[in-house]
């Protein structure tokens, strides 16, 4: 007599689908954030960001009328050269008491078809800073020295002090610049100097 199979079905509950299903349903819960994370994300997103805000430098008063010196070299002739270097080598004012003061400028100079023409360069861009230069208050002397690349007799060449002259109150108080003639600032300033590779 041949014996019938039991029936070897397994419940329901064992089944691999099944423990799959519940398997996934814990970790959902275990890893889903909780009512005060939540609120937390919630809150995080409302908050504005704020950007930082630098505080700008506070500047002395030298710093101040140095920044004003080099604000009008730069409005009135380029800032670089046609030689790619920078205009402004050093501006400086020199407080002399009971609101006066001189400045101080050192500039590079741009290069000219000659040197007869370079010189004349640098006289029309010293008309053109003397002027608003002068009108700042206090100013009793304005010096001006401008720098080109100069050759030795080796020929080694580096920058050098081409043009150099002073500008006192007594001078720049006579002056019309509308009708005043470059050529004449080697007569009405002081202490002037040229390099004699200029004349050449």
């Amino acid at each position: 007599m041949v014996k019938k199979k039991m029936n070897d079905k397994k419940p329901f509950y064992k089944k691999w689908w099944v423990i799959a299903i519940v398997a996934f349903i814990v970790i959902g819960v275990i890893f889903s954030p909780t009512e005060e994370e939540k609120a937390a994300e919630v809150k995080a997103e409302k908050v504005p960001v704020v950007a930082e805000t630098k505080t700008p430098p506070v500047l002395t008063e030298k710093e101040k009328a140095e920044s004003e010196i080099e604000k009008i070299i730069t409005d009135k002739i380029d800032s670089t050269t046609n030689m790619k270097k920078t205009r402004i080598v050093e501006a400086i004012s020199n407080d002399l008491g009971n609101d006066t003061r001189t400045i101080s400028i050192t500039l590079n100079a741009s290069e000219n078809l000659t040197n007869k023409m370079t010189r004349r360069m640098m006289w029309m861009e010293s008309a053109k800073i003397l002027d608003p230069l002068s009108k700042i208050e206090g100013v009793e002397n304005i010096l001006i020295e401008w720098m080109f690349p100069l050759s030795d007799q080796y020929g080694n060449t580096e920058d050098g002090r081409i043009m150099m002259f002073s500008f006192p109150k007594e001078v720049y108080s006579k002056m019309n610049w509308e009708n005043f003639d470059v050529e004449k600032i080697p007569n009405v300033v002081n202490e002037y100097f040229e390099h004699p590779a200029l004349s050449k």
